[in-house]
């Protein structure tokens, strides 16, 4: 379960935190990984969309999985 309303940033985000949301306030370091995770998915232009605008199932299992990774 996912807060569709979240950006896609903030959903790899709660994968540091194993949440589902953000209940804090990530550092930049924190920041920075997911940075740089969403461009080594090419998720960089989907950074600050809504995580139920329409994504291909590729691009939400690549969000998720950087959440994983993050």
């Amino acid at each position: 379960m996912l807060h569709m309303q979240d950006s896609v940033t903030d959903i790899v985000l709660s994968g540091k935190f194993a949440t589902i949301g953000l209940y804090e306030i990530p550092s930049l370091k924190n920041k920075m990984k997911a940075k740089m995770l969403l461009e080594f998915f090419g998720l960089s232009e989907l950074a600050g969309r809504p995580f139920k605008h329409p994504f291909s199932s590729g691009e939400q299992q690549k969000t998720l999985l950087a959440g994983h990774l993050c």
